[in-house]
């Protein structure tokens, strides 16, 4: 329209109604505002879905990392019960020192502890080796 902006309200609307007495104006200025609050809204929900996006990948990401950190639990924790079998294996084996006589009851003491305390063959070796002492130690 092209008109100053200068002066008092009713000034301005006096110079706007009479350039335009029709008040076309008001439907132009309105259809335009209107305009703008749908691209906002437009603008909003697009921001609203990739908003939605980033959450989602974000609550995949905490769920896989709570996986992760639970298997490691679970694998920490045979860890310590397989630990805590190889100690009490060894407590509960006697000492050998090489004596003949004893050797067999030795021996078979050694089998039923590694069968009862379900050891690999490289951790009986090592309660074998941690409880001979003498001339069997050498």
């Amino acid at each position: 329209m092209d008109l100053s902006t200068a002066g008092v309200k009713n000034e301005l609307i006096a110079r706007i109604t009479d350039r335009d007495p029709t008040g076309e104006w008001m439907l132009r200025v309105s259809g335009e505002r209107e305009g703008r609050r749908i691209k906002n809204i437009e603008s909003m929900s697009e921001s609203n879905v990739n908003n939605y996006e980033h959450l989602r990948r974000e609550i995949e990401l905490y769920r896989r990392e709570r996986e992760l950190m639970e298997r490691e639990l679970s694998v920490a924790r045979r860890e310590i019960e397989l630990l805590k079998r190889s100690q009490n294996a060894t407590s509960d084996g006697r000492h050998f020192d090489g004596d003949s006589g004893m050797f067999e009851a030795w021996e078979k003491r050694v089998k039923s502890l590694r069968d009862a305390y379900g050891l690999t063959d490289d951790l009986a070796r090592i309660m074998i080796g941690s409880r001979l002492k003498g001339k069997a130690q050498e």
